[in-house]
């Protein structure tokens, strides 16, 4: 006899819309699961990603390497994405080429000092 799957791992093998709602409000996903999808899953499950009510800096990493303009532009500006400091200069030197995502970023309070100026240069 098979154990059955534990809930978490059923929706993040599962395909959005279906999942797309439980991925951006469920508190029952850990930080672990949300990573899993967002290292395997398809742009429509890194979109309900970034709309969490919380994503780790870890997750946004993956998202910033993966995510699609339209995806990093959401968690951008989700206030409460956390960045790592090395995703935010990955963050800024895309937005560089993309004026919506640097303004979605200068809206963020927790934009490092040290790169407030780069920043300033993305938005022109």
């Amino acid at each position: 006899m098979t154990k059955p799957h534990p809930p978490n791992a059923a929706i993040a093998g599962r395909r959005p819309p279906a999942t797309g709602w439980l991925l951006e409000t469920s508190k029952a996903l850990g930080d672990g699961d949300v990573l899993k999808v967002a290292e395997f899953k398809s742009p429509a499950h890194l979109m309900a990603i970034a709309g969490r009510p919380a994503i780790d800096a870890v997750t946004t990493d993956v998202l910033i390497n993966r995510g699609t303009p339209d995806v990093l532009r959401k968690f951008a500006g989700n206030e409460f994405a956390s960045f790592s400091e090395t995703g935010y200069v990955r963050m800024i030197t895309k937005a560089q080429q993309d004026a919506a995502l640097a303004k979605s970023i200068s809206t963020r309070k927790d934009v490092p000092d040290e790169l407030k100026s780069f920043l300033q240069l993305a938005l022109g």
